[in-house]
C-alpha cells in the first residue's frame, strides 16, 4: 500500500470517528432551543445506558476503529511488497534473457564454445531465478483464504452501504460518513488488484521476452531449456481467493459494478 492510500485512509478514519461530535460542537458554537442528537460511530449494543457513558462509549469505537485500519494497513503492504519483489526478478530475468543471447555474437571472445558455455550458464541462472519466482509466487498465495474472506464481506458491505447512503439522504452528517466508507473500500479493493493484476502482465509478458531474443544463435542444449522456459509462462502467476476470485481489474470492475447496479434498483424502487 502506498503513501497516498496511507494517507487517504487516515483521513477516512479522522473523518468517520470525528463527524458524529458534530452536532456536540454545534451545540456550543451554535446552540438551540434543544441539544441535537448525540450520533454514535458504531450502532454496537453495550446493555447500559449509552447517553451517560456517550465518552466511554465514543473512545472505545474510536479505539476498535484506529486498530482495524492499523491492521488493514499492514497486512495489505505486506502482500504488496511480496508482489513488488517478484516484479522486480520479472525484470531481472527479462534483461538476463536478452543478455544471455548477446554473447553467442560477441566478436571479442575468440572461442565459439566458450560463447555457448556463457550463454548457457546465463540461461541456467535465469531459470533457477524464475523458480523462486514462482516460490515467491505460492508465498504471495498464502493470502488466499483471508482474500477470499475480505472479497466476500467487501461485496457484501458495499451493497449495504449503497443502500444506507440512500437511506440517509436526509441526514447529510451520516451521509459523508458512509461515504468515505464506500469510497475506502473501493479504493482498498482497486489497491489490491493492481499487483494482481501487474503480476499477471509481467508473467505473461515474460514468454514473449523468452522468445524475442536471438535464442536461435544459441547451442541446442539452450534452446532446449529455453523451450521449457517459456512453455511454463504460457500459464500466467496469478493470485487468487480461495481459488475462486483473480485478483485483477476485471474482477475488480464486476464488483464495483454489481453494487452499483444493487443501488441504482434500490433506488428505483423507492
Amino acid at each position: 500500500m502506498d503513501k497516498e492510500t496511507s494517507m487517504y485512509m487516515a483521513a477516512a478514519l479522522l473523518s468517520f470517528t470525528t463527524l458524529p461530535i458534530a452536532p456536540m460542537v454545534l451545540n456550543f458554537l451554535k446552540p438551540l432551543n434543544e441539544s441535537r442528537p448525540k450520533i454514535f460511530i458504531l450502532g454496537g449494543e453495550f446493555f447500559t445506558d449509552r447517553l451517560e457513558h456517550y465518552g466511554k462509549i465514543y473512545l472505545f469505537d474510536c479505539v476498535c476503529c484506529s486498530i482495524t485500519a492499523i491492521i488493514i494497513c499492514a497486512v495489505d503492504s505486506m502482500y504488496a511488497v511480496c508482489i513488488e519483489h517478484c516484479l522486480g526478478l520479472f525484470a531481472i530475468i527479462k534483461f538476463r534473457l536478452q543478455m544471455s543471447t548477446k554473447f553467442i555474437n560477441n566478436k571479442s571472445i575468440e572461442s565459439k564454445q566458450k560463447h555457448e558455455d556463457i550463454s548457457y550458464e546465463l540461461i541456467v541462472q535465469t531459470i533457477q531465478l524464475h523458480k523462486k519466482i514462482i516460490m515467491l509466487h505460492i508465498i504471495a498465495s498464502s493470502y488466499s483464504s483471508s482474500f477470499l474472506i475480505l472479497m466476500g464481506l467487501n461485496m457484501i458491505i458495499l451493497s449495504f452501504e449503497s443502500v444506507l447512503i440512500l437511506i440517509k439522504l436526509n441526514n447529510i452528517i451520516e451521509v459523508v460518513r458512509f461515504g468515505f466508507i464506500l469510497l475506502g473500500i473501493v479504493i482498498h479493493l482497486f489497491y489490491i488488484s493492481w499487483p494482481g493484476q501487474k503480476l499477471i502482465d509481467f508473467s505473461v509478458g515474460l514468454f514473449q521476452d523468452a522468445y524475442v531474443n536471438e535464442w536461435y544463435e544459441s547451442s541446442i542444449k539452450a534452446q532446449k531449456l529455453l523451450g521449457f522456459m517459456t512453455l511454463r509462462c504460457i500459464r500466467p502467476c496469478q493470485i487468487t481467493a480461495g481459488g475462486i476470485y483473480v485478483i485483477n481489474f476485471s474482477n475488480f470492475a464486476s464488483i464495483v459494478k454489481t453494487s452499483l447496479s444493487y443501488m441504482t434498483l434500490f433506488a428505483s424502487l423507492r
